[in-house]
């Protein structure tokens, strides 16, 4: 786990357990590929994430993913002392996206039988050796099993291999225009909304770190 940008000033009358930070902290879990960004005036405590992932066919998948083809991730933050917290302000996660395959929906898991669909925006950034690859950007409000479900492959009748998959080369980050409305790639698919409050607009404006910070950097595809 790397931690980025990490600055804290005590909050008035309060002790140093409850410190804020004074800019924006990325915490980027190298192996699974997973960042959160921790907004301004957040709890300064938050040093660490914990990430199980799950796959397609795993042995404990939740029953509301059995038909599907996903990534899931168990996002924990943690303190320094390896304690679980919860954020008290809105959180910017990215999300990798399996090489070849296009997102159909993000999703958050508060139990294994439900599912409650999230906005979310694509985007890419590139690794350590400068490849690019595919990611998705959304906020989170709490913290437990969000998940990436894909879309099915579609099998020409000619060839009888996968349709591949336009990917958008230029690295652009979320405007503030992408935040209230539905947006244009510039591959021609459509991007969902990712609301309209002002807080989202503010931290999906932050995914400009996704290519500065070099987020996943160095995790291992987990498919092929």
């Amino acid at each position: 786990m790397i931690d980025k940008g990490s600055t804290t000033v005590p909050t008035p009358n309060q002790s140093s357990e409850k410190e804020v930070l004074t800019s924006s902290k990325t915490l980027i879990d190298s192996t699974n590929g997973v960042s959160v960004i921790l907004e301004e005036g957040e709890l300064a405590s938050i040093v660490g994430i914990k990430i199980t992932h799950k796959e397609t066919s795993d042995a404990q998948t939740p029953s509301v993913l059995a038909s599907e083809d996903y990534d899931l991730f168990d996002i924990i933050l943690l303190d320094k002392d390896g304690n679980s917290l919860q954020p008290t302000k809105d959180t910017l996660v990215i999300l990798p996206v399996d090489d070849g395959k296009e997102v159909a929906r993000v999703v958050y898991l508060p139990n294994t039988s439900t599912e409650e669909s999230l906005e979310f925006t694509s985007t890419n950034y590139r690794d350590e050796s400068g490849q690019l690859h595919q990611a998705v950007v959304f906020v989170a409000k709490h913290f437990s099993d969000y998940g990436l479900v894909y879309k099915k492959e579609t099998v020409s009748t000619t060839d009888n291999q996968p349709t591949p998959l336009a990917v958008n080369t230029k690295q652009d980050a979320p405007s503030s225009t992408q935040a209230s409305a539905s947006t244009t790639a510039k591959d021609g698919k459509t991007l969902p909304k990712t609301g309209d409050a002002d807080t989202t607009s503010a931290l999906l404006g932050l995914s400009l770190v996704v290519g500065g910070l070099g987020i996943a950097t160095s995790y291992r595809r987990r498919k092929n």
